[in-house]
């Protein structure tokens, strides 16, 4: 009779234990393995207005990881319009739930649309 009970006290934590390994594995609420600007924060981030100018962006939020030159957004800019500032992203490769922060502009420098990008 104790024996069963063991068993079924083992075989319960084990389940949680594994639960709670996927939980960390798939939704990441910490997000470990993820590379970010130096300074950034969702708050500061959402806190960026359009027609705000770069320079001011990436003082707050730090150097970006990432910038991509003539990139298109549908509805924002044309093919080749607008530049793309990466704050947060690159998730290591065992991550599977990640955010991604970018900041589009014109080509004068001011912020025409940000996304917070969630993955998967």
């Amino acid at each position: 009779m104790k024996r069963k009970r063991l068993f079924r006290y083992a075989l319960i934590i084990i389940t949680v234990g594994i639960l709670m390994a996927a939980v960390v594995v798939f939704v990441n609420p910490w997000n470990w393995g993820i590379e970010k600007s130096e300074r950034f924060t969702e708050a500061k981030f959402n806190a960026i207005q359009n027609g705000e100018p770069i320079a001011s962006v990436v003082g707050r939020l730090g150097k970006p990881l990432a910038i991509s030159k003539n990139v298109g957004l549908p509805g924002t800019c044309d093919e080749g319009q607008c530049d793309m500032y990466a704050f947060t992203g690159r998730a290591s490769p065992w991550i599977f739930s990640y955010r991604e922060a970018w900041v589009f502009t014109d080509h004068n420098g001011r912020v025409v649309h940000v996304v917070m990008n969630v993955e998967p």
